[in-house]
């Protein structure tokens, strides 16, 4: 069964529910289901994911003759199985069972790729700074004690943030580092 649905607060004036179920009614669409999900504010999403690791993101910066390249590579657990996840040292969730139905990767693909290309057009015209609150709505890390691999070596910091750049900021004992590219890990303890 496909989930559909519509996430935000003070959903009682909608009429999405509705109008959906009398559209799959009509349309004879048997195997899907339209939900509303109702949170007071946008860190209520992550309840939601239940806590759990959905996806994941790796970016590599590489020096381009004076200019930073980066490569970013995105993993998404779309139909991940208990048995596929079993090596997984961190609590995890798919797609499918957030969704409660069987989710195509293709569309899931195409949505992230349509997104990002409009998400990298706004960002070379305007940099981080737009996306600052919304990201740190949804920073799962802040103010926790996190371990980073930071070339090579392994520290217990503290989770501060990001800046208007982007760049992670950690505090060390005393002293706050920023972090903006190179060979850094981070896990939460």
């Amino acid at each position: 069964m496909r989930t559909y649905g519509l996430i935000g607060k003070n959903l009682t004036n909608t009429f999405s529910k509705i109008y959906f179920k009398n559209k799959f009614k009509k349309e004879h669409i048997t195997n899907s289901q339209y939900l509303d999900f109702e949170i007071q504010s946008i860190s209520d999403f992550k309840e939601l994911l239940k806590n759990k690791k959905i996806s994941g993101i790796l970016i590599e910066t590489v020096d381009l003759g004076g200019k930073v390249g980066v490569v970013i590579g995105i993993g998404i657990n779309v139909h991940m199985t208990k048995e596929e996840g079993r090596d997984i040292d961190q609590s995890w969730i798919s797609l499918d069972q957030v969704t409660d139905s069987i989710n195509n990767r293709n569309e899931v693909v195409a949505n992230l790729l349509n997104e990002l290309f409009n998400l990298t057009i706004s960002f070379s015209q305007e940099g981080f700074r737009p996306f600052k609150d919304d990201f740190e709505n949804l920073d799962l890390l802040k103010g926790k004690m996190c371990n980073i691999s930071l070339d090579g070596q392994n520290k217990v910091v503290e989770v501060m943030g990001v800046n208007d750049n982007g760049e992670l900021i950690v505090k060390d004992n005393s002293e706050n580092l920023t972090l903006r590219y190179g060979e850094v890990s981070i896990r939460e303890l």
